[in-house]
């Protein structure tokens, strides 16, 4: 049966862009056949808003966009916040003396701003990006940069939306158990070092279920796109879940098709055989 797709969902790294960070005119061709449709298209990324804007303004994205895994959605029009999920305020201090134990690198996403701590930013000190990590220098002026933990604590309650830790693989395992003592947080990543820890209860599926309430539109009604292990949850949520031939087994396995490559864009090739019948 051919799926009745009234709402789309997109990845952005890994899936709608290419690793350059182009963007393949397929997928700007598919973007603009949606919006002439009526068919709303909207990001789900792991970048924070002020990154996800570097992609989304180029692009033409002009719907929702939903951030930080799942945690917050704006509205790409003017810039305003339309649902925010936050680690509750009097949890973040015990969460982050846990995961300072085993990583020296470790950053908060407020929903606008990053917060961040000089006493933890051990891999980019030298300027260096990691997973969305900006240099010292760049946090100065688009974030917080703290010099105590006490004032990073300070900083980080005021909506802590997502922590973000660089820790070696082999030490995940112990790292996940010991902030699951602590509550049910949910544990996730966009890359093999690299996690973030969300609000119980959160994720990119959580994210796309508030956006079917803003555009009242059913589960069965999404067509969702996505390559990495953070984009499991909503392609089994989506009613038609679609993996990119990038993505990894376990991803490819949750979805109901794969479609080609980011590269090869993917994104806008089957967006024009799912719903305009058409091969480009």
């Amino acid at each position: 049966m051919e799926p009745d797709v009234k709402l789309i969902i997109t990845d952005i790294d890994g899936t709608f862009i290419a690793d350059d960070e182009s963007i393949p005119k397929v997928n700007m061709d598919a973007l603009a056949a949606c919006h002439a449709a009526g068919i709303p298209v909207c990001p789900c990324t792991a970048r924070p808003w002020i990154r996800a804007q570097d992609a989304i303004v180029p692009a033409g994205f002009s719907d929702a966009c939903i951030v930080l895994n799942g945690s917050v959605i704006f509205d790409c029009k003017d810039g305003s916040i339309l649902y925010q999920n936050t680690i509750a305020p009097l949890e973040v201090e015990p969460l982050l003396k846990v995961i300072l134990k085993h990583s020296s690198t470790v950053m908060v996403n407020r929903p606008d701003k990053f917060v961040a701590y000089t006493g933890a930013m051990e891999a980019v000190k030298d300027g260096g990006r990691l997973s969305g990590f900006p240099s010292p220098d760049r946090i100065a002026k688009i974030g917080v940069l703290t010099n105590t933990f006490a004032d990073f604590v300070t900083e980080a309650k005021k909506g802590c939306c997502v922590i973000r830790v660089i820790v070696d693989l082999a030490h995940r395992p112990l790292l996940e158990r010991e902030i699951a003592a602590l509550g049910p947080y949910v544990v996730t990543s966009d890359n093999h070092w690299s996690v973030h820890v969300l609000a119980p209860g959160a994720g990119k599926a959580a994210g796309i279920e508030e956006l079917c309430k803003y555009y009242g539109v059913e589960r069965q009604n999404i067509l969702a796109f996505g390559d990495g292990e953070n984009d499991i949850s909503m392609l089994k949520w989506a009613g038609v879940g679609v993996a990119m031939a990038n993505a990894g087994d376990a991803v490819k396995a949750a979805a109901d098709h794969i479609a080609p490559s980011n590269n090869e864009g993917g994104f806008g090739k089957t967006v024009f055989k799912l719903i305009f019948h058409e091969d480009r």
